[in-house]
């Protein structure tokens, strides 16, 4: 039998090490982050830009915001058709500066790798989205209250989106957000917490608010068009109103049955 030689593991110390490509302090057993932008090289290139901000992993998206920025100048570049090793101009270069002054600092955030480890009386999960004309994104909260009745949040993950080329209305965007926040549901939370009820709810919730969205936009379109393009159906109730005056009706259609009012009602021709 060959020797084996005995390998201690001291974690008593403050070496940060990687673990799955993330900064891990474990004695304080927090997740940290760890950027080494080349801030001395002289000439700037589409291609150095990329190569430092891919040094970043961020699988739960927790510095999101500070990656998102750096993303936004890459699609900056793009637009304005630069080669990889083409020198960039001197507003584009002033940018990056101060985009790799604010990675560097990333080193100091510090996120416990546990949550709801103390005795709790009840856990909630909040998540949130939001867009605006250049990117969009979804972060989740847990919330754990207590056995003492104290409140404690923190940030579980999250997801960003930089806006495509192509121009969408902010309305839109927000939709896009929405339907972020269920995959990351779907993501990160339903493959270790499946026995949730409540995460359930929340994204059946999500997904019936986009689902409405939708409903909504095709409604205004079809009341929108000519009484030629309504969709078929057959009248099963009435509904008057104080005055006996039929007002409403609810209609019948190969999609289930809707209310709609008489004006936005038509005899079906028969010639």
């Amino acid at each position: 039998m060959t020797n084996v030689t005995n390998l201690i593991l001291n974690l008593n110390h403050d070496e940060s090490l990687k673990t799955l490509g993330v900064g891990w302090a474990p004695s304080s057993d927090l997740v940290q982050y760890n950027a080494h932008m080349n801030s001395t090289r002289s000439i700037v290139t589409k291609r150095f830009i990329l190569a430092n901000v891919s040094q970043i992993f961020d699988p739960l998206g927790l510095v999101g915001p500070v990656t998102a920025i750096a993303k936004l100048l890459m699609q900056d570049i793009w637009k304005l058709r630069i080669g990889w090793d083409v020198e960039l101009s001197q507003n584009l270069k002033h940018r990056w500066e101060e985009i790799s002054s604010q990675l560097l600092t990333i080193g100091v955030i510090k996120i416990p790798r546990c949550v709801a480890t103390d005795p709790t009386s009840s856990l909630e999960l909040h998540g949130f989205s939001d867009a605006s004309v250049r990117a969009y994104g979804a972060c989740i909260y847990i919330r754990e209250i207590l056995l003492d009745n104290s409140v404690r949040c923190q940030l579980l993950c999250a997801k960003s989106r930089i806006a495509s080329l192509k121009t969408l209305t902010l309305p839109k965007l927000e939709l896009c957000a929405a339907l972020l926040l269920t995959d990351l549901f779907s993501d990160f939370i339903f493959n270790k917490f499946s026995t949730f009820e409540t995460l359930i709810r929340v994204a059946a919730f999500c997904k019936r608010f986009i689902n409405n969205c939708r409903d909504k936009s095709k409604k205004a379109v079809e009341d929108n068009a000519p009484s030629r393009h309504w969709k078929l159906g057959r009248v099963t109730k009435v509904h008057p109103g104080p005055d006996n005056v039929v007002r409403a009706a609810t209609i019948k259609t190969s999609h289930g049955e809707v209310k709609r009012p008489s004006v936005r009602l038509c005899v079906l021709p028969t010639n």
